[in-house]
């Protein structure tokens, strides 16, 4: 029976002590900031194309005078960014590990295309 009451009091402590203003755990968050535009040369289209972060989970892509913006959507690995509208009015997808990048898209005539882009030296 003491050992109840000794436990009991314990855990009643525990709790109290947790419930103290100040004394709780932080939340991680992600302070990257926005960032300067990385370039990518893209192969089989000749084109760089300038990926810029704009917060936690949207990118802008730039190439030549067209531009989208990206919101992150889930990955096995590495991130992935997903949009309707994609540069050419239609959606597309930016899939990066590392220095490597996949961007798969719709062009103007509707065509589907897929294209390996490696960052800028």
């Amino acid at each position: 029976m003491k050992l109840a009451t000794v436990l009991a009091a314990s855990a009643l402590t525990l709790l109290a002590a947790c419930a103290q203003p100040g004394h709780h755990k932080q939340q991680p968050h992600d302070n990257r900031a926005p960032a300067a535009a990385a370039a990518f040369d893209c192969d089989n289209i000749g084109l760089t194309a300038q990926v810029r972060r704009l917060s936690n989970d949207r990118i802008e892509i730039r190439i030549d005078d067209r531009t989208a913006v990206l919101s992150q959507v889930p990955a096995a690995s590495g991130e992935r960014y997903a949009g309707s509208t994609g540069l050419w009015g239609h959606g597309g997808e930016w899939h990066q590990k590392g220095d490597t990048a996949v961007f798969s898209y719709t062009g103007l005539h509707g065509n589907q295309a897929e294209v390996v882009c490696r960052r800028a030296r």
